[in-house]
C-alpha cells in the first residue's frame, strides 16, 4: 500500500547515485504474515519486488539464501551523466 511505498522512497535519497540497497528478510509461515488490512503485516516477495520498482529502484532482485531466507537487493539509478 501507501506506507510501504512512502518508505522505500525514503530510502533512495539515503543511497548516492548507483548504489545498492540490500534487505535481508526471513519468511514467514503462510498463515503468520497477516491481512492486508492489519496495521502491520508482512510483504509478500512479489510485493516488495512491485514496491522497491515503484520507488524508482532498478535491478530488483530476489535471491534465496536459505531454507527460510531471502535477500533483496535493488540499485538507485546511476547520475544521467555518469
Amino acid at each position: 500500500g501507501r506506507r510501504q511505498g512512502r518508505c522505500s522512497s525514503d530510502l533512495l535519497p539515503c543511497l548516492r547515485p548507483g548504489g545498492w540497497l540490500f534487505v535481508l528478510d526471513t519468511l514467514t509461515t503462510p498463515w503468520g504474515a497477516g491481512d492486508l488490512d492489519e496495521p502491520v503485516r508482512r510483504l509478500t516477495l512479489p510485493e516488495y519486488r512491485d514496491t522497491l520498482t515503484r520507488a524508482a529502484f532498478e535491478q530488483v532482485t530476489v535471491e534465496y539464501r536459505f531454507r527460510d531466507r531471502v535477500v533483496l537487493s535493488a540499485r538507485r539509478a546511476p547520475a544521467k551523466d555518469q
